[in-house]
């Protein structure tokens, strides 16, 4: 009777044995899932990282592309511009991308790690964008100038028998390139190379005022064209009748008086 007794106690602690220890395995198991689930977040959310990473990048070298862009044109211009800003941030933004090549997926312990990679490439493209508005009121400034130098020869153009459709034409492309930089939205139609090309063809322009006019009278016309300050005390009477001839010239004219200190 012990005996028996004796057996199915000891049958009882292996029975309980066995539960403890596959109760342990559950949990032990659980634990192994949830640090499996674990792992998949931090996996997913260091994709995610990447892939945000990888539109950063592109958005900062759009906007570098911006800024060439617009720099090409200050180059043709002979303009000036932050070029030691540029090319100390375009250096910055290189030897960000080299080390980011030289680096695996291994590399990067989190998520988090990857995103401060990302504010760094935001600051590139934020001072991208701070360039490329500098240089771009740059050349705008230049392009009213010019602007202003075309609304010129087109107002000596209208006058008869003064240039032709040649020299017309000459000055509304260009003036059609100009407000588009003024305007701040080049097109793929509106590059660097069609404004200079377009810009040599203007200001080789030769208008033959004639020979009606006298030599004083054309001096003043050209000086005027040229936004020179022409002071009307200085020039003839008989230049100034001259002058008047000119209807559609001297209706375009503007008179500012100024006071000598």
């Amino acid at each position: 009777m012990g005996q028996k007794h004796a057996k199915d106690s000891e049958l009882v602690q292996s029975r309980i044995e066995t539960l403890v220890n596959k109760s342990k395995e559950a949990q032990d198991l659980n634990e192994d899932l949830a640090d499996i689930e674990k792992k998949r977040e931090r996996a997913s959310n260091k994709n995610d990282a990447f892939r945000d990473l990888k539109n950063k990048i592109s958005e900062t070298r759009e906007q570098h592309q911006k800024l060439d862009t617009w720099s090409d044109y200050a180059s043709r211009m002979d303009l000036e511009i932050p070029k030691d800003n540029i090319s100390n941030l375009e250096s910055d933004v290189e030897r960000e991308l080299r080390s980011l090549t030289s680096k695996g997926w291994d590399d990067f312990d989190d998520a988090t790690a990857v995103r401060d990679v990302i504010t760094k490439f935001e600051n590139h493209r934020e001072r991208f964008r701070e360039l490329t508005s500098t240089v771009r009121e740059t050349v705008q400034d230049d392009v009213t100038e010019e602007l202003d130098s075309v609304d010129r020869t087109l107002t000596l153009l209208q006058i008869p028998d003064i240039g032709d459709n040649e020299a017309y034409e000459t000055c509304r492309n260009y003036q059609y390139f100009l407000n588009k930089l003024a305007d701040g939205k080049p097109r793929d139609d509106i590059t660097p190379e069609k404004w200079e090309s377009h810009h040599d063809k203007f200001h080789e322009l030769s208008i033959d005022l004639g020979d009606d006019l006298t030599g004083d009278a054309k001096d003043v016309i050209w000086s005027l064209l040229e936004d020179e300050t022409v002071t009307l005390a200085e020039i003839d009477e008989a230049v100034l009748d001259d002058l008047k001839t000119f209807k559609e010239f001297s209706r375009r004219l503007s008179i500012q008086f100024t006071t000598n200190p």
